[in-house]
């Protein structure tokens, strides 16, 4: 008995005339057959099947929204970054700028007291020389006495 039974019957024509087709038949009941078969399954076991392909095209939508999102707090960090890059460049500038000035500013006082520290002695050595002129509170040295009030 042949797999085709359908076919079979009309195989009986004139066979010059029906082989081709009825080979094409043969082909395309079998492949019927096979496509029925092939329904069968799937309506017993596909369910299954296509749940866990809807189960992993969910999981794979979730996991490119968290790529998404990663993205986009990638992009916001990168920003933060950028901008607080930009604020301590200007904060080392500024810094730079008060350390000369800082620098500046103390070497100038360095300069000033090196001066006060010669007048100082300028001011002890004319009333050392002079000392007989300084000898009260109402002299004539009396102010430059007040400049320097340890000497006696």
């Amino acid at each position: 008995m042949s797999d085709t039974p359908e076919t079979d019957e009309y195989a009986k024509a004139d066979w010059w005339t029906l082989f081709r087709a009825t080979d094409h038949a043969r082909i395309l009941e079998r492949e019927r057959d096979e496509a029925r078969e092939h329904l069968i399954q799937i309506t017993e076991y596909g369910t299954e099947e296509i749940n866990a392909a809807v189960e992993l095209r969910q999981k794979l939508a979730s996991a490119l929204v968290e790529r998404d999102e990663a993205r986009e707090s990638s992009e916001a960090f990168s920003e933060l970054a950028w901008k607080l890059e930009g604020e301590r460049n200007q904060a080392r500038k500024s810094l730079d700028e008060e350390t000369k000035f800082h620098h500046r500013t103390h070497s100038e006082l360095i300069q000033t007291q090196c001066k006060l520290m010669d007048v100082t002695q300028a001011i002890i050595a004319t009333l050392e020389e002079n000392r007989h002129l300084a000898d009260g509170d109402d002299c004539t040295l009396a102010k430059l006495k007040s400049v320097v009030p340890d000497w006696k």
